[in-house]
Parts: C-alpha cells; structure tokens; sequence
C-alpha cells in the first residue's frame, strides 16, 4: 500500500521533483501553496509516485476567487506520470470558482465524459477540500467531506495509478494546498507540518474548519 502528501511548505519556486508531467512546468510554489499563474490558460501537474491499487483516494484544498471560467480540477487514476490536461487519461472532480459548473468527469485521450455534474455554493475568498475517490467501479466526489456526487458506478477507466491536480485560470492565478494521494485502505497518515487545524486519512480527508 502507498500514500503520499504535499503541502507545499517550502521555499517560492517550481513544484520539485515530486511532481511532473509536461505541464508541471506552468505550476509553482508561491506563498506555500501550488500556483498557477494568471498568464498560464491552464495545466496538469502529476504527482510522480505510483500507488500500489488502482482504488485511489485523492484531495487537495483550492482558495476560491469568485472567476468565472477559472477551474481546480483533482484527479485520480490518472493513466501516467507524462498526462496532460487535455491529452491525458483519469476521474476528475472539477469546480469552477464561480461554483456554477461542478461535476465528476472521465477523460481517455483527451475524449470527455460526464459522469456527474451540478452546481456547488462556493465562496470567494475561502478553502475548500476536494476530494475524489475511485474504488473499483464506483466513482465520489466530496466537498469539505461530503458526498456532493455519487457514488456513481462507471467503468469508463478501470486503470491508473497516479494522482494529480488541474488548474485552469482565466487569467487569474489560481491556488492550492494539501495535496494527499492514498490507495484505498493504505492506512493513516499525517501531511508535515499540517496547519489550520485539519485532520486527514487516506479513508476520510475531513475538513474541520468551521
């Protein structure tokens, strides 16, 4: 069993070696946190170590601006280490920062599919947990530790063993936090130096901000 976390708590600079993917590149780490700038359109970052499972929980947290257009994406079974954005293969559980346009979506070479979709109340200016789970063929997404899609049953990608995180700007720098990647059942674990009062498993990734 695996389980990895990132929360960024290091020197302004590029992501590091833990992180990869063509387009790791247009991210960086500004303020201890993952950025990507308002002059990059938008980009995967894959973080490079492999699960053990193809069952996979995924989070990570994303400061909400109120923009329209602007998207954090987090990602699960995604196909390799080398996925784009738009090329790539994985689950992906997206919310515009807006919170007009929400959903669980399935991307095999770049070719779309819905799996669920709806609108969610975010506010500008707070932090949120996305967190996507993909155990066998059933597919959930949850905000701040709830349900908000699924579980969904959906046999679109059946493998991969990488997590990831999608910014998409609209000229806006976007920012996240607290990245933690688990198999299923991988067993507890704590983020270094975690702040603002979380607390996180691989089982449940719970936010505790009130």
């Amino acid at each position: 069993m695996a389980s990895y976390s990132d929360d960024f708590n290091r020197a302004d600079g590029t992501l590091g070696g833990n992180w990869g993917g063509s387009e790791a590149a247009l991210f960086d780490v500004n303020g201890n946190r993952m950025r990507m700038p308002g002059s990059n359109a938008a980009g995967l970052a894959v973080y490079q170590s492999a699960l053990s499972s193809d069952d996979a929980d995924v989070s990570v947290d994303f400061t909400c601006h109120g923009t329209g257009g602007a998207y954090t994406e987090i990602c699960a079974r995604v196909s390799s280490a080398s996925d784009t954005q738009a090329g790539g293969t994985y689950y992906g559980f997206y919310v515009e920062h807006s919170g007009s346009g929400c959903g669980v979506e399935a991307i095999v070479a770049g070719s779309f599919t819905g799996v669920a979709s709806g609108s969610l109340g975010v506010t500008t200016g707070n932090t949120y947990t996305l967190r996507l789970t993909a155990i066998g063929d059933e597919i959930t997404a949850y905000l701040n530790g709830v349900a908000v899609f699924g579980p969904v049953t959906d046999t679109t990608i059946a493998a991969g063993k990488y997590g990831g995180v999608i910014h998409v700007t609209n000229s806006i720098d976007t920012f996240s936090d607290l990245f933690a990647l688990s198999d299923v059942g991988g067993g507890s674990f704590d983020p270094p130096d975690l702040p603002r009062g979380y607390a996180v498993s691989p089982q449940a990734r719970q936010i505790l901000r009130r």
